[in-house]
């Protein structure tokens, strides 16, 4: 079962100043579960937040929307004084069938603003009352458009038919 399409997509824009090394190897951090939340390449690092609706232990209902945020730190500044990033998200379901097609956004923000820090990327996705039970795994990639590096990070969540004791 396939999910129609997106309700909600948010973006919030800020960027440290930072030159990303090109020909940097990409790398991820996997965790204790298989999360690979945090991925760097050069200077530019990217990071799944854990969201304000998840539940500690990753798992969601039916019925309820999970919320993904990328933060992003090390944008690169074009000679135009602007960050530009890229974000390819999609979502895979628990048998592997995609469902959520892939969703681009695009952000330009001038990079003089002060106080900004970091680039935040969101997806929003509401899992329908007849979602199939199971692991699903949202995959990240993003880019540093003006730099021209890349990183992957994939989160995921669990849809369960009852709140686990």
């Amino acid at each position: 079962m396939g999910y129609e399409g997106i309700l909600a997509s948010t973006l919030a824009v800020a960027c440290i100043v930072g030159e990303s090394q090109q020909g940097a190897t990409p790398q991820s951090i996997t965790d204790a579960v298989g999360k690979e939340w945090i991925a760097t390449n050069g200077k530019l690092k990217a990071m799944f937040l854990q969201a304000a609706n998840h539940h500690p232990e990753d798992w969601v209902l039916r019925g309820e929307t999970v919320f993904q945020t990328v933060q992003l730190h090390g944008c690169s500044v074009g000679k135009d004084g602007l960050w530009r990033v890229r974000a390819d998200f999609e979502v895979t379901g628990p048998s592997g069938e995609l469902y959520v097609p892939a969703s681009s956004k695009e952000v330009t923000k001038d990079a003089g603003e002060k106080g900004e820090t970091a680039v935040y990327v969101g997806l929003s996705v509401p899992v329908g009352p007849d979602a199939p039970i199971g692991k699903y795994i949202v995959r990240a990639r993003v880019q540093d458009l003006v730099a021209g590096t890349t990183v992957i990070v994939r989160q995921f969540y669990e849809v369960v038919p009852t709140v686990p004791h």
